[in-house]
């Protein structure tokens, strides 16, 4: 029984070593590629430009956790026409209030153009009130402590004005003075 324990042991820690050694993490690329590959199809079949939380939404993350997190497919059939992400931000209210909207930064790799845009709808009912009227004074303490937190499915194609070419694409959400990770996307015939 010893020898078997030592010999799982030691197999454990070279597992570990190799995982640490190649940079196996929950926000590397590799290791999305190893999750996301049987699910691809699920970002397709989700409620975009949505606030959902979706099969595709990123892992719940812990009540103290700030920031935005983001999820994409490995790749997109370019005959699709779309192209989702899916996405969740816990944001100190103080933080918000000299915050612009919900930037999505997009670089095509292989030119190294950036594109951008932000991720406002439009509203043509103008009956309905403004969610604030006023944003909170920076100095109210009140504040200090309360967070914003939502889950967001944008369709990247109706937020940002670019081209929809076959290519490797990297994309970034900035909200809240927050970026979220990285992740990259392959455009396909």
């Amino acid at each position: 029984m010893g020898k078997q324990l030592a010999s799982s042991c030691r197999l454990l820690m070279i597992s570990l070593l190799l995982l640490v050694l190649f940079g196996y993490s929950p926000t590397n690329n590799n290791y999305r590629r190893h999750l996301m590959d049987s699910n691809n199809q699920s970002f397709f079949d989700i409620s975009l430009n949505s606030e959902e939380r979706t099969p595709c939404s990123p892992a719940e993350k812990p009540s103290d956790w700030l920031g935005v997190v983001i999820n994409a497919p490995l790749s997109i059939d370019k005959t699709k026409s779309i192209f989702p992400v899916c996405g969740f931000y816990r944001l100190s209210l103080f933080n918000m209030s000299d915050s612009e909207p919900l930037k999505i930064w997009v670089r095509h790799v292989e030119s190294g153009i950036e594109y951008t845009g932000f991720m406002i709808d439009i509203d043509d009912n103008l009956e309905a009130p403004m969610p604030f009227t006023q944003m909170p004074d920076k100095e109210a303490i009140q504040y200090a402590s309360k967070t914003l937190a939502a889950y967001f499915n944008p369709n990247i194609l109706d937020y940002v004005e670019m081209p929809f070419i076959i290519g490797s694409y990297q994309v970034v959400i900035e909200y809240g003075h927050e970026k979220s990770n990285m992740v990259r996307v392959s455009i396909d015939n």
